[in-house]
């Protein structure tokens, strides 16, 4: 029989013992009894090598765990939504969009009139920066054109192209400062939202959650369900096109620049929209329907809730005013502006929409 108690391990296995051991919890130290060293060693390393074989296929099992969740998360559907399809509040919208299921998108033309009107967040400034770029843009162009007559005429040309870039650059980064604002400022969300100005780019799962129903969609949306009106009331409408359109252009002249009370209408908003309507399909001539759509356009200076005397801007008195009338002018104002340019906003898109509906044909 060989002598057990000369029998020891060789350097590669105790090293792999010592590198082993950590994970198992092990001594790495070994003993050299004579009569237990070969046991022991053995006993050892065929414990440390299973706890570690254990482990790496524990690691390698959450490896392949979390590679096949991204995989089937990127290749399940992804739906493009609004926000009259799907309801997503301010901490939803956040929520999702950290986690990586949900990405926000905005019209960049859309974009650009919210910048443009000042509707944008107040706690960033990207209406400013809009601004700012739009004006170095037009500044650009009127050089170039400058340039052509002091100096070589394809300056123009220079100028065009370079202002287009400009306005393309200022167009995309105006977009993104919106969805940016959109993530830290909840009033400014809630106010796009209303006007269905969001897009959402989501995939089925988590759509289904948030997703409205017909009926939900309806509460959600009163104004376009309190548009849809009989025929026959239509048609009792059309009859009495002249006066109510004589009245209304009168109450528009007399009152320009003043926002006045929905009530003073000859008839409701959404009857009102009805006739625009009818008018710009039964238009003859691109003159014509512009007409329509200035008269349409005006409506957002109808509110409910104005009262019987109509809100004037404080800008024609206010160098005759004290500052603190001044200050309490348009704090009375600004309130009411913002609400006529956000239902200018929304009465735009609707247009728009119905335009591409019923564009006449050549």
């Amino acid at each position: 029989m060989a002598d057990v108690g000369t029998v020891q391990p060789s350097l590669k296995r105790q090293f792999f013992l010592r590198q082993t051991s950590r994970f198992a919890g092990l001594p790495h130290g070994l003993r050299h009894d004579a009569d237990d060293a070969c046991l022991i060693f053995h006993a050892d390393e065929r414990a440390a090598m299973m706890t570690f074989g254990l482990r790496t296929l524990s690691l390698i099992y959450d490896l392949l765990c979390r590679h096949f969740q991204q995989v089937r998360e990127q290749s399940m559907p992804k739906l493009i939504l609004d926000c009259r399809a799907i309801s997503l509040s301010h901490d939803q919208m956040v929520n999702l969009r950290k986690s990586g299921h949900l990405n926000l998108g905005i019209d960049n033309s859309l974009a650009a009139q919210i910048s443009a009107e000042r509707l944008g967040s107040k706690t960033t400034t990207a209406s400013e920066a809009h601004k700012f770029w739009r004006l170095a843009a037009l500044g650009v162009a009127a050089y170039g054109i400058y340039l052509s007559f002091t100096s070589h005429w394809w300056w123009f040309i220079v100028g065009i192209i370079g202002a287009l870039i400009i306005s393309k650059a200022n167009q995309k980064g105006n977009a993104g400062n919106v969805l940016d604002a959109a993530m830290i400022d909840p009033d400014f969300y809630e106010r796009v939202r209303k006007i269905n100005g969001w897009q959402y780019q989501i995939d089925e799962a988590n759509a289904a959650q948030y997703r409205l129903s017909t009926g939900q969609n309806a509460k959600s949306q009163p104004a376009q369900e309190a548009r849809i009106i009989p025929q026959s009331e239509v048609d009792r409408l059309r009859e009495n096109i002249p006066q109510i359109l004589d009245t209304y252009t009168n109450l528009i002249i007399k009152h320009s620049g003043e926002i006045i009370d929905s009530s003073w209408l000859p008839v409701s908003k959404e009857q009102m929209i009805e006739i625009f309507k009818s008018m710009w399909v039964n238009a003859e001539t691109e003159d014509h329907r512009d007409a329509v759509e200035s008269l349409w356009s005006s409506l957002s200076f109808f509110q409910e809730g104005v009262g019987s005397t109509p809100i004037t801007p404080p800008i024609e008195n206010v160098k005759d005013m004290p500052i603190e009338k001044m200050s309490e002018a348009l704090g009375k104002y600004l309130p009411w502006s913002d609400r006529v340019s956000s239902d200018m906003l929304a009465i735009r898109r609707e247009r728009e929409a119905f335009k591409k509906e019923n564009a006449p044909r050549h």
